[in-house]
C-alpha cells in the first residue's frame, strides 16, 4: 500500500506538553508529511510527583493527570503521535483505551524500549534501537525550498534585495548546559565582523535564550544597512531568512535549528558558543563527519553537501511499519472508534 492510502483519511493526536514548542513542531511536521487529515493536539498537565517521575512510573495514572477528562475522552484516533517524556504514559493509556487500534509513534528517545511502542523516531545520536525504531539525522521539521517559497512574508520582501552573499545567522544562546556569556557574544560579533568586512550581508535572528545585553550588543555592533537584525519584535522572518541565505550560520546549541538549516541543502556553518551537553556534541560531531556542517570560523566555506532526505526517508519507513500494522490487527473493529 502506498503511503497515501495508509494515512488519507486517518485521524491522529498529538500528545505534547504545553510550552515545548520545538516539540510540538515535529510532531506537527511528521503528520504534514505523512498527509494526515484530521489531526488535533492534546496538552498534558500532570500533578505531583508524577511529573517527575514520568516516564517511568505507571501506578497512579488515574491521577497523575490534572486534565483526564480532555486528554482521554474519545472517540480514538488511528495514530498517536507523542513527544517528551511526560507524553509517553499518557500516550500508551490512550492506546490501550482504543483497543489496541490507535497506531502509537513517538518521537525523540522515550527512554523505555522500543518494542512498547509501533514506531519510535530518534536522532542518529541516541543510543536506541530496534526493528521499529527510525533513525534521523536530527529533529523532524518542515523544511524544503517548496516550503520556505510558499511561507515567504511579503513584510520581509526586501531581503530579496540584499547583497550576496546573504547569510542567515541563527543564534540561541543559554541552556542547561553552557552559558551564553557577554564574552561569547562579543567573539561571535568579532568573527561575523571579518564576514561583512568582506562584503557579505548579515540576516541575523536571536532568540530568548541570547539575553537582552548579548542581544544588544549584536544589534549595537552589528545593525547598519547591510544587516538585518530580528530580536523577537515583528513578524518573524525565519523562513524568509532561511530561503534568500546563501549560507547559513547556526550556533551550537539547538538540533532542531542545525537540522533546519541542513534541510534546505544549503552551506551550514557552525558557531561554538561554549561546550554543550554530551548529545548535542555528538550531534555535532555526526554532522561533520558526515560533512554535513563546518565549523564556523570567520570566514565562508564551499563544498558539496550529501542530501537530506530524513522526512522521505522516515514517511517511507512509517509506511511499511504502519502497513504491517493494519494487516496484523484487521481483526480489531470499530468499536473504538
Amino acid at each position: 500500500m502506498s503511503q497515501m492510502n495508509l494515512f488519507t483519511n486517518k485521524t491522529a493526536w498529538i500528545i505534547v506538553e504545553p510550552g515545548l514548542k520545538g516539540t510540538e513542531n515535529q510532531c506537527v511536521a511528521l503528520t504534514e508529511q505523512l498527509k494526515v487529515e484530521k489531526v488535533h493536539t492534546r496538552y498534558i498537565q500532570m500533578n505531583k510527583p508524577w511529573i517527575y517521575l514520568a516516564p517511568y512510573v505507571f501506578t497512579g495514572r488515574s491521577k497523575a493527570y490534572k486534565n483526564p477528562e480532555a486528554l482521554f475522552k474519545g472517540p480514538y484516533p488511528d495514530i498517536i503521535v507523542a513527544s517528551g517524556r511526560k507524553a509517553i504514559n499518557a500516550a500508551m493509556k490512550i492506546k490501550k483505551l482504543s483497543g489496541g487500534k490507535a497506531f502509537l509513534i513517538v518521537i525523540q528517545d522515550p527512554k523505555l524500549p522500543s518494542f512498547m511502542f509501533d514506531a519510535v523516531i530518534a536522532p542518529q545520536h541516541d543510543a536506541i534501537s530496534g526493528k521499529n525504531v527510525i533513525k534521523t539525522i536530527g529533529a523532524l521539521n518542515r523544511i524544503s525550498q517548496d516550503f520556505l517559497l510558499q511561507n515567504l512574508n511579503p513584510a520581509h520582501s526586501g531581503l530579496g534585495n540584499m547583497p550576496h552573499p546573504r547569510v542567515a545567522v541563527l543564534i540561541g544562546g543559554r541552556t542547561t548546559k553552557s552559558e551564553f556569556s557577554v564574552s561569547d557574544a562579543q567573539a561571535l560579533v568579532k568573527k561575523l565582523k571579518q564576514l561583512k568586512t568582506g562584503g557579505a550581508a548579515l540576516m541575523i535572528t536571536t532568540s530568548r535564550r541570547t539575553g537582552k545585553i548579548q542581544t544588544d550588543l549584536i544589534k549595537r555592533e552589528l545593525g547598519d544597512a547591510d544587516t538585518e537584525i530580528w530580536d523577537g519584535q515583528g513578524s518573524n522572518p525565519y523562513f524568509d531568512y532561511l530561503y534568500h541565505a546563501d549560507y547559513i550560520i547556526v550556533t551550537n546549541d539547538s538540533v532542531s535549528m542545525a537540522t533546519e538549516a541542513i534541510a534546505t541543502g544549503k552551506p551550514v556553518l557552525i558557531a561554538n558558543i561554549g561546550t554543550q551537553g554530551r548529545r548535542i556534541e555528538d550531534f555535532h560531531k555526526k554532522l561533520r563527519d558526515q560533512n554535513r556542517v563546518k565549523p564556523f570560523e570567520g570566514a565562508l566555506k564551499d563544498w558539496k553537501t550529501p542530501e537530506y532526505d530524513d522526512m522521505v526517508t522516515v514517511s517511507q519507513k512509517l509506511s511499511e511499519l504502519y502497513g504491517q500494522y493494519l494487516e496484523e490487527h484487521a481483526h480489531v473493529g470499530n468499536e473504538t472508534h
